[in-house]
């Protein structure tokens, strides 16, 4: 079975990827390091999960992780579908219920039972404002999209594949285990405020270091320190538009030694400074 993993077709994989557009069948499987929020307008859409069929119900939100082995199969005639591919960094940094965090981070593949949580013409006006390029703008989508997922918790949602049968499969279209992967981001979700090394993640899950750094890479398409200091200006850019903290304590309470290390992730990864940041919020 060909895999083909579409992580390189991320322009900008540090940021939320929005597609809106009719669906195609897919010609090959593939995996990714993203959330993936579906959700088919008019008629249902069926993917296959690891070799496993699923149908994925129209006009409701669906989410699954992209390290899923997976393909959308049958289009079912559907008009019309959006797709958020959101970062696993950003998506761990958010305050969501943690059952619905460990449900997904575990394989499960969850439908909300709640009909219409999101219509086209939102998702159309989340890419446009999204895509603007304004700070402030991108902040308020991110909480909606935060609010959208709080709501399918507290709707409730259905298990379409659970994770005890994503489990018998293999992922990523190699015989390392899908839950190395699952357990490394979770060390690293509990410690990020902290020094950690690859050593210390690598005696976490009991395993080399170097296979750590090479399969995290494989999957997510970064190194680990990429996504450590993802994770940390996350959280890092949360604090600076809802707080007045000095920049200083929030490089420290993030897990950055310094401030200067703070500036230099955040410039890499925002393309501003914590400053020019925090300011771009309050002349509005």
């Amino acid at each position: 079975m060909q895999q083909d993993s579409p992580l390189g077709l991320f322009d900008h994989p540090q940021q939320i990827v929005f597609e809106a557009h009719k669906p195609w069948v897919m010609e090959h499987n593939h995996w990714h390091g993203h959330l993936e929020v579906n959700i088919p307008f008019g008629q249902p859409v069926s993917y296959s999960f690891n070799g496993q069929d699923v149908l994925i119900p129209a006009d409701q939100v669906s989410i699954f992780w992209g390290a899923h082995v997976h393909r959308l199969t049958n289009s079912h005639d559907c008009p019309f579908m959006g797709i958020l591919n959101l970062p696993v960094h950003l998506f761990l940094s958010w305050p969501l219920e943690h059952s619905l965090v460990n449900r997904l981070m575990n394989g499960a593949v969850l439908t909300a039972r709640q009909e219409n949580l999101l219509s086209q013409q939102q998702l159309i006006k989340w890419r446009e404002e999204y895509e603007d390029g304004d700070q402030q703008l991108r902040q308020l989508v991110e909480q909606e999209l935060i609010l959208l997922l709080r709501k399918l918790s507290h709707y409730g949602w259905r298990e379409v594949l659970s994770d005890r049968a994503s489990s018998r499969s293999q992922h990523f279209g190699h015989p390392s285990s899908f839950t190395h992967i699952q357990k490394i981001l979770q060390f690293i979700a509990r410690n990020y405020d902290r020094r950690i090394t690859v050593v210390d993640i690598a005696e976490h899950v009991n395993l080399h270091p170097k296979y750590v750094m090479q399969h995290f890479h494989r999957v997510m398409r970064m190194t680990v320190k990429r996504y450590v200091n993802s994770l940390r200006t996350s959280h890092a850019r949360a604090l600076l538009s809802d707080t007045s903290r000095p920049i200083m304590d929030i490089a420290l309470a993030v897990g950055f030694s310094s401030t200067s290390r703070l500036y230099d992730a955040f410039k890499k990864e925002v393309g501003m400074t914590p400053k020019q940041y925090r300011d771009s919020f309050q002349r509005k």
